[in-house]
């Protein structure tokens, strides 16, 4: 009976050490974001008697990059708009292209306003490496420098960086308006 019971006790320990063990051995997937990218949202600048639309179909290409060909963003709603930063170097660009779209007022009246136009944005940056989780790895984290954001202004007007410090969050960087 004793034996019985001590038997017992090191089959009830074995068992649970081995569940503790593969429990601890399993990774839990990286739940959060681990990709850096500047998040830009765009503005109408409105003159009197002047409406823009801000409906466009907008696509990004890397710009003087190796991943050139690559179409980073293709996407009908404008507002925001997410490009990453190159991990390799301090610089990159994208050029961006806008198609405008038929814009509906109050469910009864359509405009057709046609504009199209290609702008070009340069980002100058620094880049540090950071250990975000053990489950995630590691990120890149960027810092925009001072004047180190630039634009075409084909149909810009102007942009102002909001927040340089660009990460992993859905935080605004930038504002261009047009």
């Amino acid at each position: 009976m004793i034996y019985s019971l001590r038997r017992r006790s090191i089959i009830y320990f074995s068992v649970i050490a081995i569940f503790s063990l593969v429990r601890c051995s399993q990774k839990e997937p990286c739940s959060q974001s681990i990709e850096t990218a500047v998040n830009i949202k765009f503005y109408p600048t409105n003159k009197i008697g002047e409406t823009k639309t801000l409906s466009y179909n907008v696509t990004a290409k890397g710009f003087d990059r190796p991943d050139s060909l690559s179409i980073f963003y293709n996407k009908k709603n404008l507002n925001p708009i997410k490009l990453p930063l190159s991990p390799n170097v301090d610089q990159c660009s994208y050029v961006l292209f806008f198609d405008s779209i038929p814009v509906t007022i109050n469910h009864k009246e359509t405009i057709v306003f046609y504009h199209s136009f290609t702008d070009t944005i340069y980002f100058k940056y620094s880049r540090k490496l950071k250990l975000l989780t053990t489950e995630c790895g590691f990120i890149m984290e960027c810092h925009l420098h001072d004047s180190g954001v630039t634009i075409t202004k084909n149909g810009f007007d102007s942009i102002y960086v909001s927040q340089p410090d660009i990460s992993t969050g859905n935080e605004e960087n930038i504002k261009i308006f047009f």
